[in-house]
């Protein structure tokens, strides 16, 4: 989204900080703030004499974009975030690996001497 982008260019980051534009939705904006995100809005220092500042804000001051808000959290809560959703990702490989074999190894008891012969793609090291 190359207009996002030019906006969050921007704005003035702070080292400490992660800046993301959040889907709006209620459910969405609540998930992102128990995880340590907050609001934007066009008082904060980072956007003040931004493009950002007079537009695209609302009553509240929080800075939108269609159905995009500007939300922050600390580099350290976004790393954390980060690496909760990457672990989940890797149990969830694994799980569909270890699946996909226990289906490979059932079906060479069904073929039986068949099989010889059949490698699955997934018996192969990573």
């Amino acid at each position: 989204m190359p207009i996002i982008d030019d906006l969050s260019a921007e704005i003035k980051k702070q080292s400490d900080k992660h800046y993301r534009f959040v889907r709006r939705e209620s459910g969405n904006v609540s998930v992102k703030k128990s995880k340590g995100y907050e609001t934007v809005t066009s008082q904060d220092p980072e956007v003040k004499g931004t493009i950002l500042e007079k537009a695209h804000k609302n009553a509240d001051g929080s800075i939108t974009i269609g159905n995009l808000m500007l939300m922050r959290a600390t580099k350290e809560q976004h790393e954390k975030n980060r690496s909760k959703v990457e672990e989940r990702n890797e149990r969830i490989r694994k799980s569909v690996q270890q699946k996909f074999l226990a289906e490979g190894e059932d079906l060479k008891r069904k073929l039986g001497k068949s099989h010889n012969g059949l490698k699955l793609i997934s018996e192969e090291s990573d």
